[in-house]
C-alpha cells in the first residue's frame, strides 16, 4: 500500500432544480439573552471577598451600553430583576488534605454555587452553572474561605452572567 491510499476523488454532480419563490419575511423574534457580563477575578489566598481583575482585557459587557449591571472592585450589582444564568469556573488548591478551603458564588444573600475540596484531593478544577431569579440590587460576589493555612488558594476564577429576555 502507498502512503496516500486514503485519498479519494469524487467526481459527480448533484442535480438541482430551479429556485422557488421566496416567501414573505416575518418580524424579527425576541433575543433569548438581553445582557451578558464576563469577569475574571484575581487569584487569592486570603479569606474574604475576591477582587475583580479590572485590567483583564477579556472582561466584557454586552451590549456596551447595558444598564443591567453596576461594577465595583469586588462585586457586581444587578439593576434589573429577572432570570439569570451564572457560569462559574476556576481552580481551588490546598497544600495538605487537612486544610479547609471553600469558595462561594454569592447572589443576594444566597450561596448559589458553593465549591469545596473533599476527601484526599489537594486541588480541584471546577465549572458549574445555575439559573435563578434575581432581584434589583442583588450583589454578585465570590467569597474565599480558608482556615488560615498557607498553601490554600483560589485561582483562574471566571464568571459569566447572562440575563434572559423578559419574554420567558
Amino acid at each position: 500500500m502507498k502512503e496516500q491510499d486514503y485519498v479519494y476523488s469524487l467526481d459527480f454532480v448533484i442535480p438541482s432544480g430551479t429556485t422557488g419563490p421566496t416567501g414573505p419575511r416575518g418580524d424579527a423574534g425576541p433575543a433569548l439573552i438581553s445582557d451578558i457580563i464576563t469577569r475574571y477575578y484575581s487569584s487569592t489566598s486570603v479569606s474574604g471577598s475576591v477582587n475583580i481583575d479590572v485590567d483583564n482585557a477579556s472582561n466584557i459587557l454586552l451590549p456596551n451600553n447595558s444598564n443591567c449591571f453596576s461594577l465595583y472592585n469586588d462585586h457586581i450589582v444587578i439593576n434589573q430583576p429577572g432570570i439569570y444564568e451564572f457560569f462559574f469556573s476556576g481552580l481551588l488548591t490546598r497544600s495538605n488534605t487537612t486544610d479547609i478551603v471553600n469558595l462561594n458564588l454569592v447572589v443576594g444573600n444566597k450561596d448559589v454555587i458553593p465549591i469545596s475540596i473533599n476527601s484526599n484531593l489537594t486541588e480541584i478544577s471546577f465549572c458549574q452553572t445555575r439559573v435563578i431569579h434575581c432581584n434589583t440590587n442583588d450583589s454578585i460576589l465570590i467569597n474565599f474561605q480558608n482556615n488560615g493555612a498557607s498553601g490554600t488558594s483560589a485561582q483562574n476564577l471566571y464568571i459569566i452572567v447572562k440575563k434572559f429576555s423578559d419574554f420567558l
